[in-house]
């Protein structure tokens, strides 16, 4: 079944503040994607907007699962190298999305390198770690 997201335009209002899943941000993040344009516009307004936006440590660790899972395969992930995704999730972090069952953006910081350089580390493997600190 095709992904169908919201359709945004410039009369769209978001909350004050908002949920986001990982799909958003994949679908944003992955120009090939049909819904690729949907999402860009979401994220795009919920900036505009100043709408503080929430994800949690499971959207992050779904998030670098797809952008670094192989192109291969039933469900495709984006191929991206571990770097890349980083840099991908860390533009989201730099435009003000919050963890919202983290407490403090260090530890986000800390899971990154932690999933960068450690060979065979899985983002999830990193969060868990960090979030048991």
């Amino acid at each position: 079944m095709p992904a169908t997201l919201i359709q945004v335009d410039a009369n769209t209002s978001f909350p004050s503040s908002i949920y986001i899943d990982s799909n958003l941000i994949i679908y944003a993040t992955d120009r090939l994607s049909p819904v690729y344009p949907e999402a860009a516009s979401i994220i795009a307004e919920l900036i505009s907007q100043r709408t503080k936006v929430f994800l949690s440590s499971l959207v992050l660790d779904e998030v670098w699962y797809i952008l670094t899972k192989s192109t291969a395969g039933a469900y495709k992930g984006l191929g991206l190298t571990k770097e890349h995704a980083i840099r991908t999730v860390e533009s989201y972090l730099n435009l003000g999305f919050e963890p919202a069952d983290m407490d403090s953006k260090s530890l986000i910081d800390l899971a990154t390198e932690i999933f960068q350089f450690t060979p065979g580390f899985k983002a999830r493997d990193s969060l868990a770690l960090c979030k048991s600190s």
